[in-house]
């Protein structure tokens, strides 16, 4: 044993003997799930969007030192403002996103945010370099203007907080596809999931001011994540603090697990594309999901299985979390319905009928279940 009799960070070093999913301990203190294996791929964890002075309403002086030091994050995008960038606060955003990144330790995402009346995106280049659309060029100012101008396999667009009252998303249009693979379906803000004003996590009960200083209200409008997917769109989720302070992955705020062949800007920028990406609002849980087919093969997080009628699914989920697992639900939206319901709904958590009593732990949760294919679907796991 270690004690540790000073304020600041320490470093230390842990082997596991076996391969598997594990939790370390210091004295009260238990950690998020790890999963050990030869062949590691994540999730890594990072906050896509935050923001520090160079934000036309933010302030934050080492946004990368906190996000790396401090919150833990594996990587982190700091996305200022385009009303705040102008040519040489670009170029410094530029340099700071450059020198705080370390291949295979900490990964910085190059990034900026623009907002339009018609929603707020974030803009996410896979290098560490590239300009920004010009702000000064008023023929700019739109969404389906600012696209066609940036190679949709050198950028992400992902719009966020869709059904806030005073700046929501307009319908979500196919022909975006190309660089809208992502939605930002939590936040400080609250839930963008959909439309549910007096659930917890929606806009009304903003995590940023406190739950006694009400400032948004959610829209009754088709422009949440179920929505997009309902029109057609094969987004994948991601979530993340929208901080204004410089410090990303604070708690609570909404945090993106990636799974990648590494921590890098070409292994994370991997991961987001492909959609194997998950949100979380702030517990470091890990999340597995996938549907097997007899003909079809498999799908994994994020991916899209061609499957014949009268073909039976499988449908696997693994769930590890930092606390007792209280609800579990796979949803299913088909399109020829148009409605969404629950393909399986676990409230009472009832694990493992194979195992003998006493001998899950109620942090840990799997379930395979099989359903016939009846036609086209989303399946989304919460």
């Amino acid at each position: 044993e270690q004690g540790i009799g000073f304020s600041g960070s320490y470093v230390t070093q842990a082997s596991v003997a076996e391969p598997g999913v594990v939790r370390l301990r210091y004295g009260e203190t238990l950690s998020n799930p790890i999963r050990i294996t030869p062949h590691p791929r994540g999730p890594y964890w990072g906050d896509l969007h935050s923001h520090d002075k160079f934000h036309n309403c933010g302030a934050g002086e080492s946004p990368f030192s906190y996000a790396r030091e401090v919150s833990c994050l594996d990587y982190v995008g700091v996305s200022p403002d385009y009303r705040g960038l102008g040519p040489e606060v670009w170029r410094e955003h530029v340099r700071r996103t450059q020198a705080a990144n370390e291949p295979g330790r900490f990964t910085t995402i190059l990034s900026y945010e623009v907002g339009f009346r018609t929603g707020h995106h974030n803009v996410y280049l896979r290098r560490g370099e590239g300009r920004m659309f010009d702000v000064s060029d008023e023929s700019f100012r739109s969404l389906d203007r600012l696209l066609p101008t940036l190679d949709p396999g050198e950028a992400i667009v992902v719009p966020h907080h869709t059904g806030i009252h005073w700046c929501s998303q307009e319908r979500y249009y196919p022909e975006r596809d190309p660089w809208i693979r992502l939605i930002e379906i939590y936040s400080s803000h609250g839930s963008s999931e959909a439309f549910w004003p007096e659930h917890a996590l929606s806009y009304e009960y903003n995590r940023t001011r406190g739950l006694e200083n009400k400032h948004a209200t959610s829209l009754d409008k088709p422009v949440y994540a179920r929505d997009a997917w309902q029109q057609g769109r094969r987004y994948g989720v991601v979530a993340s603090s929208d901080d204004h302070m410089g410090q990303a992955g604070k708690p609570i705020k909404g945090l993106t697990a990636v799974y990648g062949p590494e921590n890098t800007r070409a292994g994370i920028w991997q991961g987001l594309q492909a959609r194997a990406c998950y949100g979380a609002t702030g517990e470091r849980i890990l999340l597995d999901f996938r549907i097997r087919a007899n003909d079809a093969g498999s799908a994994e997080m994020g991916e899209e299985l061609f499957v014949d009628g009268g073909e039976t699914l499988c449908i696997e989920v693994e769930v590890h979390g930092t606390d007792e697992i209280g609800f579990v639900e796979v949803a299913r939206l088909r399109f020829d319905e148009g409605t969404w319901e629950s393909a399986f709904l676990d409230r009472q958590m009832v694990r493992d009928p194979f195992a003998e009593a006493g001998t899950v732990d109620p942090m840990d949760f799997q379930v395979r279940f099989e359903e016939p294919f009846v036609s086209d679907a989303v399946y989304y796991l919460r």
